[in-house]
């Protein structure tokens, strides 16, 4: 930038701005994007701790049960509880799904997109499970969920637009 512009003033006296080229952004917005981003990944965390949390307390036949829980995994608990036969291969698959909510938690923090796609891809297969079984209440702290899983992919996609990796 020429020193003419660093001492030109409009009538008004005030330094005109220099326009934000289209790459630039602040460290405060920065911040804002990473902070959505930890958000929307830790989702992943607090619905697999919610769902077991959940499951054990359909086994220990209590009355509440967590509106944030994965439809998948209640379901199986159930289906371990009608059938015996099934309860252990009900409670190993529960186990599984609720470990790959955590690895996907886990690398979508890590800034990986793919986990974080997969991740809505799988919450919002579960969710249409409790829209089939009629769960609205469920139903509807999963649409708040995916909502923050879904700001905190679209933040991550902005900060690897953004931000250049090493």
């Amino acid at each position: 930038m020429d020193p003419y512009h660093e001492s030109y003033q409009e009538a008004t006296g005030e330094i005109p701005q220099q326009p934000q080229e289209a790459n630039e952004i602040s460290i405060a917005q920065l911040m804002q994007l990473e902070k959505q981003h930890r958000n929307g990944a830790n989702w992943f965390y607090w619905i697999a701790g919610l769902s077991a949390l959940s499951s054990i307390l359909i086994l220990i036949g209590s009355s509440f049960i967590s509106a944030i829980t994965l439809g998948s995994t209640e379901f199986l608990v159930f289906i371990g509880q009608e059938i015996p036969e099934m309860a252990i291969a009900a409670a190993v698959a529960s186990v599984l799904i609720l470990g790959v909510f955590v690895l996907l938690g886990y690398l979508s923090n890590k800034g990986y997109r793919g986990a974080f796609i997969v991740g809505i891809v799988l919450f919002l297969l579960d969710t249409l499970l409790l829209l089939w079984i009629q769960d609205f209440f469920g139903l509807a702290f999963h649409a708040l969920a995916l909502y923050y899983m879904i700001v905190g992919a679209i933040a991550l996609f902005k900060l690897k637009k953004l931000v250049p990796q090493n």
